[in-house]
């Protein structure tokens, strides 16, 4: 039977978060508000909202016909879509690649988000992001990125952030846009090629406990169902926790969809930054 979500301030977790690190087993999946409005290499990291926006404009650009608030009304996925097919269609990738470049590189982090990454010594970091933020700015310098191999050996000698959803310099160096996963196509790929990384997910699904921060969890395909009851299966005695940290309390759609993701509790606080 599928157990309710626990809705809870942080003092009544803090006692099993602290065992958590005790014991080694609490890993972070860090979502777009860990840096969304940071300086970047010529802009500031934008929103997924904000993202949606500019590929709304460069889109309408080539096809002014459309309406924009049909355009506005579709999912980001949709949206993504739309726009890397005209960009196919007109060969135009380098302004994308700049808009990539000028956002989502060489990220410059607060001092509170820079401190939670270096004086907590986490295994290894998760994160939905495409930017360079965790790497400009901690020790996990080393990026895996989807279909990367990765060996348990390796992530722990050397400090590493997976990157779930791909990696900014990658789509920079290799000029290619597929290297991200925004849109529906991309997702489909991912889900069905990258078990690797996906497995290796699960597993800690399964194995250890997970937080997410800064994360929407709207619509990370990737990621639903997710299922934290695995552990039963396999003999696991020990109850797992997925926390999901956020401000203020969820209404009741958006605890449905957070249901969606395996969360355990979500973990409400006054202000984002007390999160950190």
């Amino acid at each position: 039977m599928e157990k309710e979500i626990k809705v809870c301030q942080f003092t009544e977790v803090k006692k099993n978060i602290e065992q958590h690190f005790r014991d080694h087993r609490l890993i972070p999946v860090l979502g777009a508000g860990f840096t969304c409005g940071c300086n970047s290499f010529e802009g500031k990291v934008p929103s997924g909202k904000e993202v949606k926006e500019y590929m709304i404009d460069s889109f309408l650009k080539y096809q002014p016909n459309i309406e924009r608030q049909k355009m506005e009304e579709e999912s980001f996925q949709s949206v993504a879509e739309y726009y890397h097919d005209t960009l196919k269609e007109k060969k135009n990738y380098d302004t994308y690649i700049n808009y990539i470049k000028n956002n989502f590189t060489k990220v410059e982090l607060p001092p509170y988000k820079i401190k939670f990454l270096k004086e907590i010594d986490w295994l290894y970091v998760y994160t939905l992001n495409i930017d360079t933020g965790i790497e400009n700015n901690s020790d996990y310098k080393y990026a895996i990125v989807p279909n990367d191999k990765i060996s348990e050996d390796f992530l722990k000698d050397y400090s590493c952030v997976i990157k779930l959803h791909g990696n900014a310099m990658k789509a920079i160096q290799n000029r290619n846009h597929n290297e991200l996963i925004f849109d529906f196509a991309q997702y489909a790929k991912h889900i069905f090629t990258n078990k690797v990384m996906l497995n290796k997910l699960q597993d800690d699904f399964t194995y250890n406990n997970l937080i997410f921060i800064g994360c929407s969890l709207d619509s990370e395909l990737d990621l639903v169902n997710f299922k934290i009851n695995e552990y039963e299966k396999k003999g696991i005695e020990q109850e797992k926790y997925v926390y999901y940290c956020t401000k203020g309390k969820p209404d009741v759609l958006k605890l449905i969809k957070l249901k969606k993701y395996g969360i355990t509790h979500v973990v409400i606080f006054k202000n984002y930054e007390d999160i950190y």
